[in-house]
């Protein structure tokens, strides 16, 4: 959290001294506060506390105004007796605290400093006895303060004093020694740069860090020369003179923490692995699946370079490389993807259930491998976030390159400034992360084509489950609506694109009729279309009413469609590719 600080009454009345005696002996207990010093930064805090404190010999104790803390509370009895003022409020007992992670042997030294500074600063001219406690894992000051000064005047807290004073002292102390300020207590102050700014603005400077260290001494060193108060215990926290408050790295993002600044500082001049995916081919080049399905790709290790990359290309225009070769021709299209369709459901259900054959289990295999290609995604965009730096330098490098050569080639002035940034993203490439601009670009590019591959690789297996799924779930169509398929005929030219024609009878055991059905594509408002005529014969091959959609609007059309099925009893319409011959019994 951060620092914290508290103060509560010594009641006096007849036990005015014990009451005293008994908080300065809890406070200056030896359990409590008797950890001997290894290190000087005691004798500094010595050094610097003014002549009026004691400080007990290796131990975290001092006093104010104080002759001896073994005769404290002798010493503040006489000053209230001096101005006979033994009762109500005859002191005052405080503690203030700092986090687990900032507790140690230089923050219990600190901690002195800071204590003697509040009290001089609050209670100037009031006897005090103050320890460090260091028996917990959070180290913390209590202090004991007689009400009654040396002039005789008794303390007063109004009101507001611990939010409009002590509080104020104890964070502007707390910044001076390096602990972490108390952010709820600056809760109404207001930062001049939003939180979206300042933590882009600490990442950027991190990141900087991070390039120009070879070790976290180093990054520490390399924010606190430019202006920035950084504490480093369980959490690394920053913060300069431009902000009202300290901010933690972990809330700037994973690649924020102490750890994983370590490692990035660690791992910066490691050489740029391109991730192997030529294991995670989904479909072998053998198997007669790979001519059958139109979206599988064939597999990696298979292609070439020219091929891999020509297929990169097209897939990056969202174009399938392996489906170029099939007819444009959407007629033959369609009827190419009709015939194949069972055959490709019997084929992928072999193929990825080769001892169960059932569909459902190859759907099961599906899910999986698609879990793995995402793992597999995942994986290669996580290491492109482990080289982020490197990366954002070089796509920085890209802005300036076209000019830059331009410059070299010709000299031109104009282009001077772009070469110039160009060749200082080139140097700190070179000497902070050992790498060059051209390493970078071709595992920039290769991981990028790996990505753009792998999920070529899914969408591919999603078609594949989705035309399985159809099959397990197919229902046979029951309505004349559905069997005429003119909204779905709008539905495949709107969204795909395919515009085809069909012909075909239907007609209904119990019904004296049978219906004609034409569907041709058409333009409708200049745009291309689906066109639907149905024809309604008698018994005795006679036309006995036509309907064209041409003629209504979709709902309406739709509604006719209703009408003859209920006018004309087609209850159980059965489809025909053929005319039937229906005679009236006689």
């Amino acid at each position: 959290m951060s620092i914290v600080g508290k103060v509560w009454n010594i009641k006096g009345g007849n036990n005015t001294g014990k009451n005293i005696s008994s908080s300065i002996n809890y406070i200056t207990n030896e359990e409590k506060c008797s950890k001997v010093i290894e290190c000087n930064d005691l004798q500094l805090a010595l050094d610097y506390i003014n002549d009026s404190v004691k400080t007990l010999e290796k131990l975290y104790v001092g006093g104010m105004h104080i002759l001896s803390i073994d005769d404290a509370t002798d010493e503040m009895m006489a000053v209230k007796s001096f101005y006979g003022k033994n009762d109500k409020r005859v002191a005052l007992h405080g503690i203030i605290s700092i986090e687990d992670y900032e507790s140690n042997d230089d923050s219990a030294a600190k901690l002195m400093l800071l204590a003697s500074d509040f009290l001089n600063e609050l209670f100037p001219s009031h006897q005090a006895v103050f320890a460090v406690h260091t028996n917990t894992k959070n180290y913390h000051v209590h202090f004991v303060i007689n009400s009654v000064g040396l002039d005789g005047k008794k303390i007063h807290m109004g009101k507001n004093y611990m939010k409009d004073t002590f509080q104020p002292a104890l964070n502007r102390l707390a910044r001076k020694y390096g602990f972490e300020e108390n952010l709820s207590w600056n809760k109404n102050v207001k930062d001049s740069m939003s939180i979206k700014d300042r933590k882009i603005m600490l990442r950027r400077v991190i990141d900087k860090a991070i390039e120009k260290s070879e070790d976290f001494s180093e990054f520490v060193e390399y924010l606190r020369r430019r202006g920035f108060r950084v504490n480093v215990g369980k959490y690394l926290s920053l913060k300069n003179e431009d902000m009202k408050r300290a901010m933690r790295s972990y809330t700037l993002g994973q690649d924020y923490s102490i750890d994983r600044i370590r490692e990035r500082i660690r791992e910066k001049k490691e050489p740029l692995d391109v991730t192997d995916i030529s294991k995670i081919s989904i479909m072998p080049a053998d198997t007669g699946v790979t001519r059958i399905i139109v979206n599988t790709l064939k597999p990696y290790e298979k292609m070439t370079r020219e091929e891999k990359n020509e297929a990169i290309r097209l897939l990056k225009f969202g174009r399938n490389p392996w489906k170029e070769q099939n007819t444009n021709n959407w007629m033959i299209k369609m009827q190419d993807e009709e015939i194949q369709s069972d055959k490709t459901f019997v084929s992928l259900v072999k193929y990825y259930a080769p001892i169960s054959n059932e569909p459902k289990a190859a759907m099961v295999e599906i899910l999986r491998l698609q879990k793995n290609l995402g793992e597999n995604i995942k994986e290669i965009r996580k290491d492109l976030r482990k080289n982020r730096q490197v990366v954002k330098l070089f796509e920085e490098s890209e802005k300036y390159a076209k000019r830059a050569f331009s410059y070299m080639l010709t000299g031109d002035k104009e282009y001077e400034e772009d070469y110039i940034k160009y060749k200082d993203i080139e140097k700190r490439l070179i000497v902070n992360f050992n790498k060059s601009i051209d390493e970078v670009r071709e595992y920039k590019t290769e991981q990028d084509n790996n990505i753009c591959y792998l999920k070529a690789q899914l969408n591919a297996l999603k078609e594949q489950y989705k035309l399985i799924y159809k099959y397990v779930n197919k229902e046979p169509i029951k309505g004349l609506f559905e069997l005429i398929g003119h909204s779905k005929a709008k539905e495949e030219a709107y969204y795909y694109g395919i515009y085809k024609s069909d012909e075909k009878y239907i007609y209904d055991k119990d019904s004296d009729y049978y219906i004609y059905v034409q569907t041709t594509p058409g333009v409708k408002n200049g745009k291309p279309t689906i066109d639907t005529r149905i024809d309604i014969y008698n018994s005795q091959n006679e036309v006995i009413r036509s309907i064209d959609s041409r003629d209504f609007e979709a709902r309406e059309f739709n509604k006719e469609i209703n009408n003859i099925e209920k006018t004309y009893g087609f209850d159980k319409p059965i489809l025909s590719k053929e005319r039937p011959i229906r005679q009236r019994n006689v």
